[in-house]
């Protein structure tokens, strides 16, 4: 089973053996800590019952993916790591690009290179897909 959870302006799908401990608005974040850089839109945490694993998700929210969409991911996956590193025991990051329209070849090779999970807009992140594809064996 599956449920949709609110976290910012985004809703996110995940499966009712996780739960969401703590969302952030990365830009509200950086604009309050007056730190600057171009970084991803939300970063929400999640954590499963029973196993205990921690995933720390970056979203990226766009149309068209570009270049610089997937080095916002990384700095956000830097930023997650200062922010959580120490407070979650070896947490599990995923960088996620959530897009609206066509994906370039040429990103599409960077995205499998990055281990960066892209998902056409739908309007709901899917993060079941993912953690069932990547994590559940």
């Amino acid at each position: 089973m599956v449920r949709i959870v609110k976290t910012g302006k985004y809703r996110v799908q995940i499966p009712d053996s996780i739960d969401v401990v703590e969302d952030v608005d990365v830009e509200a974040f950086c604009r309050e800590h007056g730190l600057t850089g171009k970084r991803c839109d939300v970063i929400v945490v999640l954590k499963e019952k029973g196993v205990g694993r921690t995933y720390i998700v970056c979203i990226e929210d766009t149309g068209i993916p570009e270049f610089r969409d997937l080095e916002k991911l990384d700095e956000c996956i830097k930023l997650a790591k200062e922010m959580f590193g120490r407070r979650y025991r070896n947490p599990i990051y995923v960088k996620i690009l959530h897009h609206s329209r066509g994906i370039h070849r040429n990103i599409t090779s960077t995205l499998r290179d990055r281990a960066i999970e892209k998902q056409h807009c739908s309007h709901i992140i899917d993060f079941d897909r993912i953690y069932r594809a990547r994590f559940c064996g």
